[in-house]
């Protein structure tokens, strides 16, 4: 247990402080012997509550025969810079919250700048009078780094947005004044900050609206698979509050003819992509004991999609269940697998839903009461 192996965001697996007592035991003493299932009563026995929690939350899953240490691979199965930042800043300031504020990108960026440390950024805010907009903050945090992550978490995404624009501002006016000798004084600064805010807000509203109405526009329906073949939607779910991971699959003929169904659910909590390909993977294994061809297989997972199409040989437990799913296509040439928006998956998605309220495997010969209504629907 010295090694990374309780799970964090995203999948990335991190250490867990340890009590002098169970150091030395390994992972596989937590599991009933002879049974992937962990033994909880022992795991609750050894380890605080926020650690227990933190293990009962990690899947297991069958097609995983061996341990092992990994970088974080991408969705084509490849190791980036960027997944070895994210393994390094673990425990490290979280710039989500700064992101999600209403600001052009070129002012979150500024600010993303000046909390990584640009002094000169830093120093052009302070001679520009910044100080009296967050004189409060000033006085509680030691940094222009944990007022600005401050500001953004606290404050709404439009004043925090605001407030991003005339850092950005200033920093212009500074600009302009070193290398162009022109200065605009504070007081016109500032009714240019709301000029160019309000501007750029409402430009995003007209984009938003246009996109909207595009959407409507382009209402997505579910479509039959053509003559001879089938089609067979798959979705999961992902249930952290009762900490399960549910799956669905429904399969219907070219005339849209119900023909089977089915549903799974697990403990644990899956990354999305890590559930969203046990779907499928569960789907395609199923259908093809059944002997069936000519299927088609949805999901509303593209990055799922993507990865069966161009994953390389990764060593997560992602790019292992990729390589399970191509191994199934591979088996079954008349198999297909292709993305679809979710408005068209509410069968698969519903099921996947209601999955926890049945027993862990359930197959359906008749169809389900759930989706009786969806499918009549999507037959019209």
């Amino acid at each position: 247990m010295s090694e990374p192996w309780l799970r964090d965001k995203e999948g990335a697996w991190i250490p867990s402080p340890q009590n002098s007592g169970v150091h030395n035991i390994t992972v596989n003493e937590l599991l009933i012997p002879n049974v992937k299932v962990r033994d909880k009563e022992k795991i609750k026995s050894l380890f605080p509550m926020h650690i227990t929690n933190r293990i009962l939350e990690i899947p297991l899953f069958d097609m995983v025969k061996e341990d092992k240490l990994y970088w974080v691979d991408s969705v084509h199965g490849q190791y980036s810079v960027r997944s070895g930042q994210v393994v390094g800043s673990v425990n490290q300031e979280d710039w989500t919250n700064l992101w999600k504020i209403h600001a052009p990108p070129k002012a979150k960026h500024l600010l993303w700048r000046i909390c990584r440390g640009c002094n000169y950024s830093i120093q052009a805010i302070q001679s520009a009078g910044l100080e009296h907009i967050i004189l409060s903050r000033i006085q509680q945090f030691c940094s222009v780094q944990a007022v600005i992550h401050d500001i953004c978490s606290v404050e709404d995404n439009d004043t925090a947005g605001t407030f991003a624009m005339l850092v950005w501002v200033l920093w212009n006016n500074r600009n302009n004044s070193v290398w162009n000798s022109s200065k605009e004084p504070g007081r016109s600064l500032g009714f240019k900050t709301r000029q160019l805010w309000n501007d750029w807000h409402a430009m995003q509203q007209v984009q938003q609206n246009a996109r909207q109405i595009t959407q409507m526009q382009q209402h997505i329906t579910w479509q039959k698979p053509p003559h001879n073949w089938y089609k067979c939607n798959v979705d999961a779910g992902f249930h952290k509050n009762v900490n399960k991971t549910s799956t669905g699959w429904c399969l219907r003929d070219h005339r849209g003819v119900f023909v089977a169904a089915g549903t799974n659910w697990f403990e644990g909590n899956c990354v999305i992509v890590e559930g969203e390909s046990i779907a499928l993977l569960e789907a395609l294994k199923e259908i093809a004991e059944r002997g069936i061809s000519n299927v088609i297989f949805e999901t509303d997972s593209k990055s799922v999609v993507d990865a069966i199409h161009n994953i390389k040989s990764g060593s997560s437990d992602f790019s292992s269940l990729i390589c399970h799913v191509k191994h199934v296509l591979l088996s079954n040439p008349n198999f297909v697998v292709k993305f679809i928006k979710r408005q068209a998956n509410m069968v698969a998605h519903t099921l996947a839903r209601v999955a926890i309220s049945w027993s862990s495997r359930c197959i359906f010969e008749t169809l389900p009461l759930c989706i009786t209504t969806l499918l009549s629907n999507e037959m019209i």
